[in-house]
């Protein structure tokens, strides 16, 4: 694969993110659910090995590197160390798999496969899936099989889709509050037109009716100067 330097985010098939909290001699290296610390953020310097290209991953908050105290033994955690240890990167699935070796007999493994917060990384037989995220990218290529590491792209935080949605709500909030006066005004308009008609044809039903009964008195007396004449 092609060589890539920078500072990425680690994320394992689990959805739960590399992350080192103390610089305490020793301490293990665990997974923890998103948080964009620090913490969380490793610095991958890559190099040519005897076989491929090899990478140190250093914390970017303890400035320590992960290592793996005892070669090819299952169920050893990982920890952090002041010296650098070489780790091979082999595109695998959507992402990678890592191992101290390039034969990937044991690689980087969520213990027990938990989802959960605090949980250890171990050496185990092959793989679990890592996906990286590059905040910066320093080299012209990148990690060919990760789906976001050619774009300096941190993973969503958790509150991002709420705020979208309140965006959505507060936009349609403001259109329908500005509709409200166009329809009253339509229909005010239109309420008003239907009066008008009534009212001009209740106007002529009325002139018409007038005009029959004043042709009706004069036949009626015309009726009456007849008898009288007679």
């Amino acid at each position: 694969m092609s060589s890539s330097s920078g500072i990425f985010y680690l994320m394992g098939q689990t959805g739960t993110y590399l992350e080192l909290a103390s610089a305490s001699p020793g301490t293990n290296v665990t997974t923890w659910h998103y948080t964009g610390s620090s913490a969380q953020q490793w610095n991958l310097t890559a190099y040519n090995g005897p076989s491929s290209v090899m990478y140190t991953v250093q914390n970017v908050y303890t400035s320590t590197y992960i290592t793996y105290s005892t070669v090819e033994n299952p169920g050893v955690f990982l920890t952090q160390s002041l010296t650098p240890f070489d780790w091979y990167f082999q595109p695998y699935e959507n992402g990678y798999a890592i191992s101290s070796t390039d034969t990937f007999e044991l690689a980087w493994n969520v213990d027990q496969g938990s989802s959960g917060d605090n949980n250890p990384v171990i050496m185990y037989a092959c793989c679990d899936v890592w996906t990286l995220y590059s905040i910066t990218n320093t080299s012209s290529s990148s990690f060919t099989a990760a789906p976001t590491s050619a774009t300096s792209l941190s993973p969503s935080s958790p509150t991002s889709s709420s705020n979208s949605s309140t965006s959505s709500s507060s936009s349609g909030s403001s259109t329908s509050s500005t509709n409200v006066p166009l329809i009253v005004g339509l229909s005010v308009g239109v309420t008003a037109g239907v009066i008008i008609v009534l009212g001009t044809l209740l106007w002529i039903c009325c002139r018409r009716g007038s005009q029959h009964r004043t042709w009706g008195i004069s036949k009626l007396l015309e009726g009456f100067k007849g008898k009288a004449a007679a």
